[in-house]
Protein backbone atom coordinates (compact mmCIF):
# COMPACT_ATOMS: atom_id res chain seq x y z
CA UNK A 1 0.00 0.00 0.00
CA UNK A 2 1.23 3.16 -1.18
CA UNK A 3 0.14 6.41 -0.50
CA UNK A 4 0.17 9.62 -3.54
CA UNK A 5 -1.55 12.42 -4.04
CA UNK A 6 -5.80 12.10 -5.04
CA UNK A 7 -5.86 13.18 -8.74
CA UNK A 8 -9.24 14.66 -7.55
CA UNK A 9 -8.77 16.92 -4.80
CA UNK A 10 -5.13 16.73 -4.21
CA UNK A 11 -5.13 15.31 -0.81
CA UNK A 12 -1.73 13.78 0.35
CA UNK A 13 -3.32 10.52 1.75
CA UNK A 14 -4.78 8.54 -1.18
CA UNK A 15 -4.33 5.28 -0.60
CA UNK A 16 -3.47 3.01 -3.23
CA UNK A 17 -3.12 -0.89 -3.56
CA UNK A 18 -2.03 -2.47 -6.44
CA UNK A 19 -0.88 -5.84 -7.70
CA UNK A 20 1.55 -6.50 -11.13
CA UNK A 21 2.67 -9.53 -12.92
CA UNK A 22 5.92 -9.40 -15.18
CA UNK A 23 4.04 -10.19 -18.89
CA UNK A 24 0.81 -8.47 -18.18
CA UNK A 25 1.59 -5.25 -16.20
CA UNK A 26 -1.02 -4.19 -13.16
CA UNK A 27 -4.29 -6.33 -13.23
CA UNK A 28 -5.52 -5.51 -9.23
CA UNK A 29 -5.59 -2.23 -8.17
CA UNK A 30 -7.65 -0.86 -5.35
CA UNK A 31 -7.43 2.89 -4.55
CA UNK A 32 -9.03 5.14 -2.18
CA UNK A 33 -9.27 8.39 -1.18
CA UNK A 34 -11.07 9.65 2.14
CA UNK A 35 -11.63 13.23 1.86
CA UNK A 36 -13.22 13.30 -1.51
CA UNK A 37 -14.79 9.58 -2.18
CA UNK A 38 -12.89 8.99 -5.21
CA UNK A 39 -12.03 5.56 -5.89
CA UNK A 40 -10.37 3.15 -8.27
CA UNK A 41 -11.18 -0.54 -8.96
CA UNK A 42 -9.53 -3.31 -10.91
CA UNK A 43 -9.46 -7.17 -10.79
CA UNK A 44 -8.34 -8.62 -13.99
CA UNK A 45 -10.47 -5.99 -15.92
CA UNK A 46 -10.37 -2.65 -16.82
CA UNK A 47 -10.31 -0.12 -14.46
CA UNK A 48 -13.67 1.41 -12.72
CA UNK A 49 -13.33 4.55 -11.59
CA UNK A 50 -15.87 6.74 -9.77
CA UNK A 51 -16.78 8.41 -6.08
CA UNK A 52 -17.90 5.81 -3.54
CA UNK A 53 -21.54 7.67 -1.98
CA UNK A 54 -22.37 9.58 1.03
CA UNK A 55 -22.00 7.74 4.35
CA UNK A 56 -25.46 8.84 5.54
CA UNK A 57 -24.96 7.43 9.09
CA UNK A 58 -22.54 7.20 11.21
CA UNK A 59 -21.54 3.81 12.86
CA UNK A 60 -18.54 2.02 14.46
CA UNK A 61 -16.59 -0.94 12.80
CA UNK A 62 -15.42 -4.72 14.03
CA UNK A 63 -12.98 -2.77 16.42
CA UNK A 64 -15.41 -0.59 17.81
CA UNK A 65 -13.50 2.66 16.54
CA UNK A 66 -16.41 5.26 15.53
CA UNK A 67 -16.66 6.18 11.63
CA UNK A 68 -18.79 10.00 11.81
CA UNK A 69 -21.16 10.85 8.47
CA UNK A 70 -19.78 11.96 5.95
CA UNK A 71 -22.60 13.60 4.03
CA UNK A 72 -21.70 17.12 4.61
CA UNK A 73 -18.13 16.79 3.76
CA UNK A 74 -18.69 14.98 0.32
CA UNK A 75 -21.19 18.10 -0.51
CA UNK A 76 -19.20 20.58 0.35
CA UNK A 77 -16.27 18.76 -1.76
CA UNK A 78 -18.60 18.03 -4.98
CA UNK A 79 -19.25 21.88 -4.79
CA UNK A 80 -15.49 22.91 -4.39
CA UNK A 81 -13.98 20.61 -7.16
CA UNK A 82 -17.28 20.53 -9.58
CA UNK A 83 -17.91 16.81 -9.24
CA UNK A 84 -20.33 15.29 -11.30
CA UNK A 85 -22.05 11.37 -10.79
CA UNK A 86 -22.71 9.07 -13.08
CA UNK A 87 -24.31 5.96 -13.43
CA UNK A 88 -21.08 4.38 -13.06
CA UNK A 89 -20.85 5.67 -9.17
CA UNK A 90 -23.55 3.05 -8.13
CA UNK A 91 -21.67 0.44 -9.70
CA UNK A 92 -19.07 0.72 -7.36
CA UNK A 93 -21.69 0.48 -4.18
CA UNK A 94 -21.90 -3.11 -4.55
CA UNK A 95 -18.00 -3.50 -4.54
Amino acid sequence: MRTIKCPICGYKKFKDGHYAEECYGIVEQHCYCDRCGYMIEQCYSEPVEGFYPHIKRGGKDYKGVYHPKNQRKRKRMKRKYNIKYGNKDWMLMFI
